[in-house]
């Protein structure tokens, strides 16, 4: 089992549309279980795969299947809380309501132990997927860091721009300081240039050269910007199933070998449930 968490010190770089597509092209080519939990208030990796909540409170709806909240605050299984993406098979997602995750930041800081909470509800799992994506939120919060706690490895994402590209050395910290208050075997495990602009300039390819200067081989081919990203999340349909031809969505596919050859991610066929 892997658990791997994709975050960054900024939002708009592209952090979901990798966790959602790097989800599917796992389990499509390795034909094993994948979970994405969706940490993220904006709930975007959760709409993406089909599973866009009521944006009321549980406390104003009826009883229904827990979400991520309830995980972190009330106990809820993480298997009963993941509802199964249609177009892809083995692949799940434990999806995310906003009106509870808006606030998640200052409950689970309250409540003792609470960065532990997730790690305890994946370990608690008695058949967790073979691979787990967490999309953290688009800051360095709370939440967060209680996705750090429960990874193997992390993953961040940056769009080719200065001010991104200086927030991976930011995310890198925050992760060094989990690893050693909480997680002693956490690491930085790969750096995804992402939204990069097809026709390239020589402003992007030196804040990339940069940034390959600064992490050499963690850093992964990059992700070109594509019109075909968001008519994805608005079909509510991985890249793989609405454009499997489009550069983009090969960029992602090269992402994904790129990480396998790396070993940051392990699975195998055969090890869906």
């Amino acid at each position: 089992m892997t658990v791997i968490a994709v975050g960054n010190q900024g939002g708009s770089a592209g952090k979901t549309t990798f966790v959602v597509n790097a989800a599917a092209r796992l389990a499509e080519f390795l034909g094993c279980s994948v979970r994405v939990v969706d940490l993220d208030a904006q709930a975007n990796a959760s709409h993406w795969l089909g599973h866009a909540l009521d944006p009321r409170p549980a406390a104003d709806q009826p009883q229904g299947q827990p979400t991520v909240s309830d995980v972190l605050f009330t106990g809820a299984a993480l298997a009963d809380a993941a509802r199964p993406v249609v177009d892809v098979e083995h692949l799940t997602v434990v999806p995310a309501r906003r009106a509870e995750m808006e606030g998640a930041d200052v409950t689970l800081s309250r409540i003792l132990g609470g960065e532990q909470k997730l790690r305890m509800a994946i370990a608690a799992d008695p058949a967790p997927p073979a691979i787990t994506l967490i999309d953290c939120p688009g800051s360095l919060s709370t939440v967060t860091v209680a996705a750090l706690v429960a990874a193997d490895v992390a993953v961040t994402v940056f769009a080719p721009m200065e001010k991104e590209a200086g927030a991976v050395a930011a995310f890198e910290d925050t992760v060094g300081q989990v690893a050693q208050a909480y997680n002693p075997t956490l690491r930085l495990a790969a750096v995804v240039p992402s939204i990069v602009p097809g026709g390239g300039g020589r402003y992007y390819s030196d804040v990339l050269d940069q940034v390959r200067d600064g992490w050499g081989d963690l850093v992964t081919p990059p992700v070109r910007r594509s019109v075909r990203v968001p008519e994805a999340y608005s079909a509510q349909l991985p890249l793989s199933v609405y454009a499997p031809r489009e550069e983009v969505t090969a960029d992602l596919a090269a992402v994904v070998d790129h990480l396998l050859a790396a070993g940051v991610v392990t699975g195998g066929a055969g090890a869906a449930r």
